[in-house]
């Protein structure tokens, strides 16, 4: 089956500000005829509870230090701003934010009478509590993020001010992740945000019961949700269970044993179980890749030449194939689609991939030059580990032939194998340099949402998010640029510069788009169907993350 039949596209929009409604270059999309387009004329029933296998735990929930899952952490806390289908940024747990003229200073009004599950009120001295105690905190991952605010002002009970420390066009997208969460001072205060991660306390429609770790996470409806005044949510209670092998997820859907399941490895496994009718497809292919990640900042991949071989000796047209996916990952050279306007023929062109010969003549290079980066002696190969996700099947088919490539290539390698949140830890460090602990490792990179949400990480090594320890001033100096326009066709050239830069680094190698699915029973309804306050439709499931916040189940 073609790409294009399997899971469509979102068209991308450049960035555009108009009062507090921002255009991002987000892209993806769901298969609407696998969704289930029939249940516009059903009517939603409240109550009743389902169970979702979901990849991998987390380490905690605190917006500030860990992300967690998209899924549990929206049903959790919510976000002050949303995606829409068009890829515009807009108010949702906020009433408007709007900026000044030179997009220099942003202010957020905030709905009445939303609260915390602690019943503390969401307010404007809430949020700066956020903001000034515990995302500028030493070791948090998100102070990177909230660099670019100068101060949080309260200007009055539901009112505040973000001060940048210079224009931004792209802010409100940052108030759609994890800054703009909100979670209740008054818990995190009186726990810490030690005991806090495993309590979490927001204001979204779910409220925190408990969690076992590697076993599962309970929430139970919020009766007090901001939203309630529309019936929502409308389910009472969301079970998650990591399941990190892809087989046993599935196999738990058709047996009845969970609802709902999300893989963002094997999306064709779901299609194909979903011919019969027995559950039901919802794929998404985004701006998010799967990819091998080089540490810049470690012999020998921090020398340009060992990266560039090591991403000359794979053809991505065999590793989507040992994966199972040709009918549905892309072969893919960038973060950007080729509907994207920030997409860059200029970056493909700069992309190493798939000439055996180049691969050899940089390795040879390397291992005989005698002031090499690993100060081995000259003519020995060069050596790495190369990290992946325990307990995997296709990931170990995949790390296999990488091994055997590079071998092929002159460079020696282990395969090494982690549980997902050990990985995830070791491929972000710890405070407070946030230094990788890896040599090379599988990862996804890219984002759906406006390209500075994704590339400030870069402004700085020592960034949390900066995953490949990039340190390149052409690359600093390009995020700033792409961070300071208003200007949608400036923005537009400065992105595609920004890739063709970090393709000519070689940060990474790729083994396909991303394409990820979520499958169900048949009585769970309104999946992809989500709005925003305005009623313009959400998102849908970007990466395979729901909203469970309109999500409902038919009896």
């Amino acid at each position: 089956m073609p790409l294009s039949s399997w899971g469509k596209r979102r068209s991308w929009a450049p960035a555009a500000l108009a009062l507090s409604v921002l255009l991002v270059g987000a892209c993806g999309g769901s298969d609407t005829s696998a969704g289930g387009q029939d249940e516009d004329d059903l009517t939603p029933q409240a109550g009743g509870a389902l169970t979702m296998a979901i990849e991998a735990d987390s380490s905690g929930f605190f917006p500030p230090v860990v992300s967690g899952r998209g899924m549990i952490m929206q049903s959790i806390y919510d976000t002050l701003m949303a995606v829409d289908d068009k890829g515009s940024v807009k108010p949702y747990m906020a009433e408007s934010l709007t900026p000044n003229a030179d997009f220099t200073v942003w202010t957020l009004k905030l709905r009445p009478g939303v609260m915390f599950h602690d019943n503390t009120p969401l307010n404007a001295a809430a949020i700066k509590d956020n903001v000034d105690n515990y995302h500028r905190a030493s070791g948090s991952r998100t102070a990177p993020i909230v660099a670019v605010v100068r101060s949080v002002d309260v200007v009055d009970d539901l009112t505040v001010t973000y001060s940048l420390a210079g224009p931004n066009g792209a802010f409100p997208s940052l108030l759609s992740g994890v800054l703009g969460m909100p979670f209740s001072p008054t818990a995190v205060n009186a726990i810490g945000k030690d005991k806090f991660t495993s309590a979490p306390v927001g204001a979204g429609p779910f409220v925190f019961v408990s969690w076992q770790r590697d076993s599962a996470l309970v929430v139970k409806k919020n009766q007090n949700y901001w939203q309630k005044d529309k019936g929502l949510p409308y389910l009472d209670q969301i079970t998650f269970v990591p399941i990190p092998d892809e087989d046993a997820r599935l196999a738990t859907l058709l047996s009845g044993e969970t609802d709902i399941m999300q893989t963002v490895r094997q999306a064709h496994l779901v299609r194909r179980a979903a011919a019969d009718g027995s559950i039901k497809n919802y794929p998404h292919i985004g701006n998010v890749v799967a990819s091998i990640n080089f540490n810049m900042g470690k012999p020998p991949t921090d020398d340009l030449r060992v990266r560039k071989a090591l991403a000359w000796a794979v053809d991505q047209r065999e590793l989507i194939s040992v994966q199972g996916l040709e009918e549905v990952a892309p072969v893919v050279k960038q973060l950007f689609a080729k509907d994207s306007p920030y997409y860059s023929p200029r970056a493909d062109d700069a992309f190493a991939h798939n000439d055996m010969g180049k691969a050899k003549a940089l390795l040879r290079e390397y291992i005989n030059d005698p002031t090499r980066s690993d100060g081995k002696p000259v003519g020995t190969p060069p050596f790495a580990t190369l990290q992946t996700t325990a307990g995997v099947s296709s990931l170990n088919d995949l790390m296999l032939v990488y091994q055997a490539r590079w071998k092929e290539a002159g460079m020696d390698i282990e395969l090494v194998f982690f549980d997902q949140a050990t990985l995830v830890q070791r491929i972000t460090g710890t405070a407070p340099d946030f230094k990788g602990q890896f040599d090379i490792s599988t990862h996804r990179n890219g984002s759906d949402d406006d390209p500075d949400v994704f590339y400030n990480s870069y402004a700085a090594r020592t960034n949390a998010a900066n995953l490949l320890d990039i340190d390149d001033a052409r690359v600093r100096e390009l995020v700033e640029q792409g961070r300071a326009s208003g200007d949608p066709e400036v923005r537009k050239k400065i992105y595609q510069d920004l890739m063709v830069r970090v393709n000519e680094l070689q940060a990474y190698t790729f083994h396909g788009g991303l394409a990820t699915a979520l499958g169900a029973k048949p009585d769970i309804k309104n999946i992809a169907g989500w709005k925003l306050p305005d009623g313009s439709l959400g998102e849908g499931h970007p990466g395979a993350s729901p909203r469970f916040v309109e999500i409902w189940r038919q009896r």
